[in-house]
């Protein structure tokens, strides 16, 4: 930015585009955190509904692979 200015041209077009490109990369960022976020909260319910003792020694976590149900589904 200082060589812009020292060569008589202004920042702020360069000032804008580096803002505009934040904003995009920040956009981007909060929209994987609420896919996740969202996919969180599924496992959340499933862990909520899921009983241990209806695990078996085959499975290694029906919370996460989804044994018996789909992400927001309870098992039965």
């Amino acid at each position: 930015m200082l060589a812009l200015r020292n060569a008589g041209t202004s920042p702020c077009a360069h000032v804008t585009a580096l803002v505009e490109a934040h904003l995009q990369d920040i956009d981007r960022r909060l929209a994987e955190l609420r896919a996740t976020r969202a996919v969180l909260r599924g496992l959340a319910e499933r862990a909520a509904a899921t009983d241990p003792a209806d695990c078996t020694d085959a499975e290694v976590c029906r919370i996460l692979t989804g044994a018996g149900s789909a992400v927001g589904e309870r098992p039965h």
